[in-house]
C-alpha cells in the first residue's frame, strides 16, 4: 500500500536533445539525506521509475597505477597525466622518478583545473579534486563561446591600434580557454547520462572551439614577431572581421539548432574562403600574410564544422520525434 502523503504529481520535462527529466520535492531529498549533485541509481520496475541514492560503497574512484620508468621524461609522463585527466580518473598513482614526477605536474597543473600532487615515501599521487557538479557541460561551452569572440574582438583591437598588449591579454585569453577546454571534455567523458550520438557533439563542439582559440594563439604569436605596415594591418582586419562574422553565424545555429541557416553557412564556406585568399592576393601583403591567412581560412574551415552540427543535431531530433509518433 503506498501511502499517499508521499505521493506528488510532477510533469516530465525536457533537459537536453535527447533526455528529459522530472523535479523531486526538496523535502524528499532532506529525508533520503541528498542534496544537489547527489548520485542517484534509476531503474525501470515494471511500469514504474524507481530512483535511489547510491550508497558511498558504489560511488568507486577510478584510478590507475604508473611506472615512471615507462615514460622516462616529464613530457612522455605529462601526455599521459592529460589523457588520465581527460579520461575521467580520479587519481593516478606514479611511482618512479620524484624528479620526473615533479617536472611533469610543473607543466600540467595550470592546465588542469584541479590537479594536485601529493608526495608520500616513495609514492606520489595525482589528485584530482574538481568538482564536476559546479559548472556543467553547456556552462562551458556558452564560456568558451565568449572567450573564443573576445579573443577575435582583441585582435581587431590590435589591427585598429598597432598596441601589442592586446595580443599578449588574448594569448591569456586562450590559456584560460584550454583550461575549460580540458574540463568540458573530462565532464562529457565522466556523465552516463548522454547518449553517444550528442556525446559525440559535445565533444566535437568543444574541440572545436579549442581549436578556433589556437587558431588564435598562433595568430597572436606570429604578430608578435612581426612588423606590418599599414596596409597589411588593414586587409588583415577585414580578413578577421569576415572570419568573426561566419564563425559568429555559426555559432548562432548551432545554439538556436537552425537548421536552415546552418544549411546555408556550408554553401558559403568555400565562396569566403576563396575571397579571404582573392584578398590578400590584391595586395601586396601575400608573402608577410601568409600565416595569418592560414589561420583564418583553418577557423573558417572549423566554423563550417560547427555548422555541420547543427544540422546532426536537429536530423537527430526528427529521427527521434518520427520514431515517436509512428509508434
Amino acid at each position: 500500500m503506498v501511502d499517499e502523503s508521499n505521493v506528488n504529481m510532477r510533469r516530465v520535462i525536457r533537459i537536453g536533445e535527447k533526455s528529459v527529466g522530472i523535479t523531486l520535492p526538496r523535502e524528499w531529498l532532506n529525508t533520503l539525506k541528498m542534496s544537489v549533485g547527489t548520485l542517484v541509481k534509476i531503474s525501470l520496475l515494471g511500469n514504474s521509475i524507481v530512483i535511489s541514492p547510491l550508497e558511498s560503497k558504489e560511488i568507486s574512484e577510478k584510478e590507475i597505477n604508473i611506472k615512471v620508468d615507462e615514460y622516462p621524461s616529464p613530457e612522455m609522463l605529462s601526455k599521459i597525466l592529460i589523457a588520465s585527466y581527460l579520461e575521467g580518473l580520479d587519481k593516478i598513482n606514479a611511482t618512479g622518478d620524484r624528479i620526473i614526477i615533479r617536472r611533469a605536474f610543473n607543466e600540467i597543473f595550470s592546465k588542469l583545473p584541479g590537479i594536485v600532487l601529493l608526495e608520500s615515501g616513495e609514492r606520489s599521487e595525482f589528485r584530482i579534486t574538481v568538482d564536476e557538479n559546479i559548472m556543467g557541460i553547456s556552462s562551458i561551452i556558452k564560456t568558451l563561446i565568449s572567450s573564443s569572440l573576445m579573443m577575435f574582438d582583441l585582435l581587431e583591437k590590435y589591427f585598429t591600434t598597432g598596441e601589442r598588449s592586446f595580443l599578449d591579454q588574448l594569448l591569456v585569453l586562450d590559456d584560460d580557454l584550454d583550461r575549460l577546454h580540458f574540463m568540458g571534455i573530462r565532464l562529457v567523458k565522466k556523465s552516463g547520462l548522454i547518449n553517444i550520438a550528442e556525446a559525440t557533439d559535445l565533444l566535437i563542439m568543444i574541440k572545436s572551439l579549442e581549436h578556433v582559440g589556437d587558431s588564435l594563439d598562433r595568430t597572436a604569436r606570429f604578430l608578435l614577431r612581426t612588423s606590418l605596415n599599414e596596409e597589411c594591418m588593414k586587409i588583415s582586419l577585414e580578413i578577421f572581421r569576415k572570419v568573426r562574422e561566419y564563425y559568429n553565424k555559426t555559432l548562432e545555429a548551432y545554439v538556436s539548432k537552425n537548421v536552415i541557416s546552418a544549411l546555408d553557412l556550408l554553401n558559403k564556406r568555400a565562396p569566403l574562403m576563396d575571397e579571404l585568399i582573392s584578398d590578400i592576393m590584391k595586395t601586396r601583403c601575400s608573402n608577410e600574410l601568409s600565416g595569418v591567412l592560414h589561420e583564418a581560412l583553418n577557423i573558417t574551415a572549423i566554423a563550417a564544422e560547427i555548422a555541420e552540427l547543427s544540422t546532426s543535431a536537429v536530423i537527430r531530433e526528427k529521427i527521434q520525434s518520427y520514431a515517436t509518433t509512428s509508434k
